[in-house]
């Protein structure tokens, strides 16, 4: 074995160490941010079930794998040689068979051999081509049929609140670095009895959600494809733009080009006009930080009206407000501010002809809302699914990254930014949960 560097431990108890007892297996997802305790956690699962002699399947990438075995041979006081399993996590969810077979076949011969086992699975998910909540469902089957402990952990920076909700559903217990709680959406812990009348019901509500929540993860991945791919090529664009911009400056001052003098504006113009998307572009692929303090929407709304008005008013259109009180919420004025006004200018570029733009504020149950409609042809159909996708814009120059920039900052903001359409107008919703601590 080569000399590997045992990396310095926490001490204490591990957060794991306080799974209850459960004939019936426990299935739990772990979403875990600091590299120590995550090692530390899966060391001290590791440890408990070699106690147990308890048979450990690690699934696992190498280098986690190394430093776990030289800290349990340092600690010698269990051999985990026969009783720890390896498995290379590549291996076991990138490539066929279907990992819940897999996963399947190994435990069912301990099962058939009577003994006891437990599962740490290290998913590597967004690379692989599984359907996550289908293994997940499937992990908990074998779970508890086989009354295991199953430990799926995922890179908590990674996991979309979409998609760790629909996790949560499939998991007994969830836990992070340092707590662990009861799943409360856990589809083992209801078991209501239902008619046909309420099992199709429920099945179209769930299938609709699904389908709801796949569009919306589907675009936030595309979103953040599209991001990082932007925020990588922008610099090496901007820089020769730059030197184009200098040289016509340059160009446009010699007495031998004066009477080109136009032609000269018009393309520092464009060049002008390129920067500010590559702007944007940069603003959109940048990692979104937000500096939360208590603030209130109205206030936003109220420190953007002289300006908003004045630009109404220029394109012809008129502008009425309702606003309800609201509690103070922790937000990032400057970035909803930005979202705001953004929305403001939508609606005036959706009515060329004059119209009126309505803005109202309301609370519903733990979020505040602003709600911005227009009076314009409403959004195509086949441009709805796509909002918030650069270069997604009914507008003739529009590029779409306003609106994917809005996206992601209410994103940031743990809200969500809604939309309705028709021909008679467009609405969209701003949710921000109220949070007062």
């Amino acid at each position: 074995m080569p000399n590997v560097s045992i990396p310095n431990f926490p001490t204490g108890p591990s957060v794991l160490s306080q799974i209850p007892q459960a004939h019936d297996g426990i299935h739990i997802l772990y979403t875990y941010s600091n590299p120590q305790l995550y090692l530390h956690n899966m060391y001290n699962f590791i440890i408990n079930g070699l106690k147990l002699n308890q048979e450990i399947i690690l699934v696992e990438n190498s280098q986690n794998y190394q430093q776990i075995r030289a800290r349990l041979r340092e600690a010698s006081c269990v051999n985990p040689e026969s009783n720890l399993h390896f498995l290379d996590n590549d291996i076991f969810y990138l490539h066929p068979p279907d990992p819940v077979y897999k996963l399947d076949k190994i435990t069912q011969s301990y099962s058939k051999r009577g003994l006891s086992f437990r599962v740490w699975g290290n998913v590597l998910w967004r690379e692989c081509e599984i359907n996550l909540p289908s293994y997940e469902v499937g992990v908990d089957e074998i779970s508890a049929g086989r009354s295991a402990i199953t430990v799926c952990a995922y890179d908590g920076s990674k996991l979309s609140a979409v998609t760790q909700l629909a996790l949560m559903k499939s998991h007994r217990f969830v836990t992070t670095d340092n707590e662990l709680a009861a799943s409360n959406v856990y589809f083992g812990n209801v078991q209501p009895k239902l008619n046909l009348v309420d099992i199709k019901d429920g099945l179209d509500q769930t299938i609709a959600e699904y389908q709801d929540a796949t569009e919306e993860y589907n675009r936030m991945e595309q979103l953040e494809i599209i991001s990082q791919t932007a925020f990588r090529i922008t610099h090496e664009i901007r820089n020769p733009l730059t030197v184009v911009k200098g040289y016509i400056q340059l160009l446009q001052n010699k007495k031998d080009y004066h009477k080109d003098r136009r032609v000269f504006d018009t393309i520092i113009g464009e060049i002008d006009r390129a920067n500010s998307i590559l702007s944007d572009f940069l603003t959109l692929g940048r990692p979104r930080e937000v500096n939360l303090k208590m603030y209130n929407l109205n206030a936003v709304l109220s420190e953007i009206l002289p300006v908003a008005k004045a630009a109404i008013a220029r394109a012809n259109c008129t502008l009425a407000y309702n606003l309800a009180p609201l509690p103070d919420t922790r937000l990032d004025n400057h970035q909803i501010r930005q979202v705001v006004w953004n929305l403001i200018k939508n609606s005036i570029e959706a009515m060329p002809d004059s119209g009126q733009i309505n803005i109202q504020t309301f609370t519903k149950e733990n979020l505040v809302v602003m709600a911005i409609s227009d009076q314009g042809p409403g959004i195509p159909e086949e441009v709805l699914g796509k909002l918030g996708t650069p270069f997604c814009t009914t507008k003739k120059k529009g590029t779409g990254l306003g609106l994917a920039i809005c996206y992601s900052i209410v994103k940031a903001h743990q809200g969500k930014l809604e939309v309705q359409t028709s021909p008679k107008g467009t609405t969209f919703y701003i949710f921000l949960p109220v949070e007062t601590n």
